[in-house]
């Protein structure tokens, strides 16, 4: 069976404080199913993504050491409109 693993990091952020072990979190998920994840991606936008660079490395060692996902970053845009700032996604 493929399996595919996908995390949004804005969510992860928002919803769990303190920070999330990755790797164990992939351990856990391939016990639990049975199997090991083919692919696995972490998704993320960012006003700087350089400022991050640590843990985007981090992210991408292979297990044992590391989750194994594969970094997508993306760049976010402000407008100004009058007085007030919009932060969208490209």
């Amino acid at each position: 069976m493929s399996i595919g693993f996908f995390i949004d990091g804005a969510y992860v952020y928002k919803v769990f404080n303190d920070r999330v072990n990755y790797l164990k979190l992939r351990q856990h998920l391939e016990k639990e199913l049975g199997d090991t994840i083919d692919e696995g991606y972490f998704f993320n936008a960012d006003t700087d993504p350089p400022r991050a660079q640590k843990l985007h490395n981090a992210l991408t060692y292979p297990p044992p050491t590391g989750p194994g996902l594969r970094v997508k970053i993306y760049w976010l845009q402000n407008f100004y409109f009058g007085q007030k700032v919009w932060v969208l996604n490209q």
